[in-house]
């Protein structure tokens, strides 16, 4: 299994990722077929969308034999819910009687995206005991809000210890480019 994460991140010649999208559509095809690949994007590019140039990837990937998963999907939320059931049960910080709505917050929050779901649990981790309407509280929406919860707890973090901040480090370390 070949696994290419991040292919809205990925640009040839200032023309996005629609050349590196060709290739991989034209030469992918020619590996064994026992061969899979995963390829992975944010969901802001859904597989149905345009492209910037109008190109819809469907339309690239056309000769493949596609399985699209979009974060929101029933599918996918149905199996993020198996995985988050046992995520939450495995942390004990949550009692029995709120694990349902726990993990009911927690697909809610992560707009089906996995990442979100794995930090807010390591979060959760943190504290010994927390209720769903605690939960809801405490995690940020969407993932954008759990790297900036996650950057929050290391900056307290590094000010405990009576060091800098996180901002003040970068800024140290990389020259004022921060």
């Amino acid at each position: 299994m070949l696994l290419l994460d991040a292919l809205d991140e990925a640009d040839h010649g200032n023309q996005g990722c629609l050349p590196v999208l060709y290739f991989i559509a034209k030469e992918f095809l020619a590996l064994p077929s026992f061969v899979r690949v995963v390829l992975t994007s944010r969901p802001a590019t859904p597989a149905t969308a345009a492209s910037p140039n109008g190109v819809l990837l469907t339309h690239i990937f056309r000769a493949w034999s596609p399985h699209w998963i979009e974060p929101e999907a029933s599918d996918n939320l149905d199996d993020m819910r198996k995985i988050l059931s046992a995520q939450v049960a495995a942390c004990k910080c949550i009692p029995k009687e709120s694990l349902k709505g726990a993990v009911d917050v927690l697909l809610r929050k992560s707009k089906g995206q996995l990442i979100y779901a794995n930090y807010a649990v390591q979060y959760l981790s943190l504290k010994e005991t927390w209720e769903a309407s605690e939960i809801e509280v405490a995690l940020p929406e969407g993932l954008g809000g759990a790297y900036t919860l996650m950057l929050e707890v290391v900056n307290r973090a590094v000010l405990v210890d009576g060091g800098k901040s996180v901002l003040t480090l970068l800024h140290d370390k990389v020259g004022g480019a921060v």
